[in-house]
């Protein structure tokens, strides 16, 4: 038999060696494990924000009902006290946010004597007092308490100051929002 003396041609082999595979799931994996950690953070985020809106909202909304009262004839809701560190009487309520059917009740504790105002979706609301909140285990409940001070900053002036407190915040969601207004 005789050989042939024309060179063979080297084919190139086709596919990727178990070293390049095993760099190139290496290389996913990473990638994966990145988008999977800043999809976790975003969705924490997301909470937390909704959190301090409702928060801001809530505040805003204490300060304009404290606010608009006149100034000659000041209510006994508006009178100098409160407390931003614990519940004075006739100066804190509590709101609960419904977080499945957006239902909101505002309980405002006076005398002992609780008031109930719910507002419904369809814009209906309801004052009921002595009543207890309507039970939703998904609400959002916010504590309220606001500090009036006579005086402040110069003589016939006052500042309002209105805290708000999520109750039942997550650890990772720690949410407070103040503010302050002064007026005659």
């Amino acid at each position: 038999m005789a050989k042939s003396l024309s060179p063979r041609k080297r084919v190139p082999q086709q596919g990727f060696t178990l070293i390049e595979t095993m760099i190139a799931i290496v290389v996913l994996t990473v990638g994966l494990m990145s988008t999977a950690a800043l999809m976790t953070q975003m969705v924490g985020t997301t909470s937390k924000s909704r959190y301090m809106s409702t928060a801001a909202l809530l505040g805003s909304e204490k300060l304009e009902d404290l606010t608009h009262y006149s100034s000659r004839v000041p209510p006994a809701s508006i009178a100098a006290g409160g407390s931003l560190a614990a519940d004075a009487p006739g100066y804190f309520d509590n709101v609960r946010v419904s977080a499945s059917n957006g239902v909101v009740a505002e309980v405002t504790t006076e005398n002992g004597v609780a008031t109930t105002i719910t507002h419904q979706p369809d814009g209906t609301v309801n004052i009921v007092a002595g009543a207890a909140p309507p039970a939703d285990p998904d609400a959002q409940v916010f504590d309220r308490r606001w500090l009036i001070q006579a005086n402040t900053p110069v003589n016939g002036m006052r500042t309002i100051t209105v805290l708000v407190t999520m109750q039942n915040q997550p650890a990772s969601a720690q949410v407070t929002y103040q503010a302050s207004t002064v007026r005659p």
